[in-house]
């Protein structure tokens, strides 16, 4: 069994973050079928953390969960779409005319077409804490931080 060091080191989350995202995805990503093969959630889930979080191909990571490529990349993508629905605060534009005019507003402002949104990410330091944690807010530079994401608009709105 790994430790929580090795978790992190594979997939950027200690175990006890990853049962919990395991067990508030599993009823979305686990399919219903008569078959007796199933690809069990938290392997779903496993695969899905290490794609992201490592950028192997997926290849080498469903090598290594024991999966073919086809059955990874339907976990990958079914993850990532499970979280979204559990987190309810992650919305992309769905409407065409919505769409079309952000992707109107970024050619406008840099010429590039069919570009709907932006992407961009920071550490955001924090006070370090004293928690059995506290490790895990260490970034990469050496101080203590939260790692955000986030995508904005052409009017630099973050909306999804």
């Amino acid at each position: 069994m790994l430790t929580d060091s090795e978790l992190i080191g594979r997939y950027k989350f200690p175990r006890r973050v990853i049962l919990q995202l395991t067990d508030d995805v599993k009823d979305f990503i686990q399919p219903q079928t008569l078959r007796s093969h199933a690809i069990p959630a938290h392997i779903q889930v496993l695969t899905c953390l290490r794609f992201l979080a490592k950028g192997d191909y997926l290849s080498e990571t469903t090598d290594i969960h024991g999966i073919s490529k086809s059955s990874g990349c339907l976990a990958v993508h079914r993850v990532v779409d499970a979280v979204c629905k559990a987190l309810q605060n992650i919305e992309f534009p769905t409407r065409r005319e919505h769409i079309s005019r952000i992707k109107a507003s970024f050619y406008k402002i840099a010429g590039f077409p069919n570009v709907i949104g932006a992407i961009d990410g920071t550490q955001i330091p924090i006070q370090g804490m004293g928690t059995d944690d506290e490790h895990l807010y260490v970034c990469r530079k050496g101080f203590h931080s939260i790692n955000v994401q986030a995508v904005v608009d052409a009017d630099l709105r973050f909306g999804y």
